[in-house]
């Protein structure tokens, strides 16, 4: 005889309830009563494509509901854009990230040839090359490419 699922009506209404409250799966789960696993398990089972009942079910009301809270929350923002810039960032950030990447690369860059200058200037150059050579392999950077490998003072590697 199958092991009955703990997925019951009131599980699954209690789960749908806290995800539409914007809690994450693990609090959910916790609140519902179940474990995360088990979440795991029925939404693995819920997507696949001849999934049976509940866990069709279950996958799409969750789904919904994690798309609904995000949907609100983005509403909330852009009504909160209009009077602060910084929601209205925020919104820009989220959706469009890609224009802060630069910005996010240059800024890590510049921290990078900070470690690199201290290391030059700690233990000379020979051993910040050595550091930058290591770190490139560890990172898995073709030496044909600009690395780290490089780095002191002149910046050769970080351009």
């Amino acid at each position: 005889m199958p092991k009955k699922s703990k997925l019951t009506q009131k599980v699954k209404e209690d789960f749908v309830r806290a995800i539409s409250s914007g809690a994450p799966r693990k609090y959910a789960a916790g609140y519902a009563g179940v474990s995360e696993s088990d979440v795991k398990y029925w939404m693995h089972r819920g997507q696949e494509q001849e999934a049976d009942e509940p866990f069709s079910s279950f996958a799409a009301d969750v789904l919904k509901a994690e798309h609904r809270v995000v949907v609100t929350a983005f509403g909330v923002l852009r009504s909160a854009g209009a009077k602060d810039w910084k929601a209205a960032l925020t919104i820009i950030k989220l959706k469009a990230p890609e224009l802060f990447a630069e910005e996010t690369h240059k800024g890590l860059r510049k921290h990078v040839q900070l470690v690199f200058d201290v290391i030059e200037d700690l233990l000379g150059r020979d051993s910040a090359r050595r550091v930058g050579e290591e770190v490139a392999r560890r990172v898995g950077v073709a030496d044909s490419t600009r690395s780290a490998a490089g780095a002191g003072r002149d910046g050769a590697g970080l351009h």
